[in-house]
């Protein structure tokens, strides 16, 4: 199983790219990259959660510390563009730690390196986050870029392909245009 491109909303496309660029940037597998983001949050901007984690990659201050503390780069977990990057970062600092297994870099983002150094990363709540990276396609040994939000939007599968979009209009653009 992966991630149904099929099924995510404009919005939610765009937060793919956004992981897939930063993932292929910095040398993490853009398929873990992604299924940790939908693990953590379907792609949207989640906000703060009880565990005072944030965003769409659902990092804690300790996280965005430890990026900083190993690579020397500042990064706002609150800031959206930031909490994408700060969270590749993170799974790049996690697998030098711990060696680049995906199933080892998702049960340390979960349980955080000190328990899965510890071997304490296995708790039913792990697990479960796990097994959502692995179906998300987040083991995959091959990376497939999501549709742009272009081709997502295109009825009856019809391919455009990634030449002049300047004619396309997004869906805010085009109520925006409507309301006038």
């Amino acid at each position: 199983m992966s991630i149904d491109y099929s099924k995510l909303t404009p919005a939610q496309l765009e937060i793919a790219w956004r992981i897939h660029g930063a993932a292929v940037k910095h040398g993490v597998s853009p398929d873990l990259a992604l299924a940790q983001g939908m693990a953590e949050s379907r792609l949207f901007d989640a906000g703060v959660n009880a565990k005072k984690a944030t965003g769409v990659m659902q990092i804690k201050q300790d996280a965005a510390d430890a990026v900083f503390k190993k690579l020397g780069i500042r990064l706002d977990p609150k800031n959206p563009e930031e909490n994408i990057e700060l969270g590749v970062l993170y799974m790049k600092v996690l697998g030098d730690r711990f060696g680049d297994d995906p199933e080892g870099i998702a049960r340390a983002y979960n349980a955080g390196p000190t328990a899965y150094a510890n071997d304490r990363a296995y708790s039913k709540e792990t697990n479960d986050y796990v097994n959502r990276v692995r179906n998300y396609g987040g083991f995959a040994t091959t990376a497939t870029p999501p549709p742009t939000a272009l081709n997502a939007l295109v009825p009856n599968g019809t391919h455009l392909g990634y030449g002049d979009q300047s004619a396309y209009m997004s869906p805010l653009e085009e109520m925006s245009q409507s309301l006038k």
